[in-house]
């Protein structure tokens, strides 16, 4: 990672920098990232753990199958999937009321806009079949 940025560059790629780095070395980086940013930089960080991204990027970018199914703000993500989800009633808090929150009144989290933009569901049946 030194070596990455000790030249200050204007465009970083990161693929899963989060990865085996416990939370104090989590922070530093988080911290790092973010300073780079406020001097200008652009960062492409790839990781599996959507909260992380959720949590650091003003931009995501959807890929599912190797094709960029998605991308934007987090609030335009959120404004497509609603868009494109039919009103439904009940108890589903996956299904939302059209302005980028679920029933419940919470805003989808990015897991959820993931979920729904690539069309895979979790079943709760099912989660740990591979074990039985």
């Amino acid at each position: 990672m030194a070596a990455a940025v000790i030249h200050g560059p204007k465009v970083l790629f990161l693929d899963e920098p989060f990865e085996g780095v416990d939370a104090i070395a989590a922070g530093t980086l988080k911290a790092m990232l973010q300073g780079m940013i406020a001097r200008g930089a652009t960062i492409f960080l790839t990781s599996h753990v959507l909260e992380i991204v959720e949590r650091l990027c003003s931009h995501v970018a959807i890929i599912h199958r190797g094709r960029l199914v998605a991308q934007g703000s987090l609030e335009e993500l959120r404004a497509g999937v609603e868009a494109q989800t039919p009103a439904v009633s009940g108890k589903d808090s996956n299904h939302g009321s059209g302005d980028g929150s679920t029933l419940s009144g919470e805003k989808m989290t990015l897991e959820q806009i993931f979920l729904r933009t690539v069309g895979g569901e979790r079943r709760t049946d099912q989660e740990l079949s591979w074990l039985g």
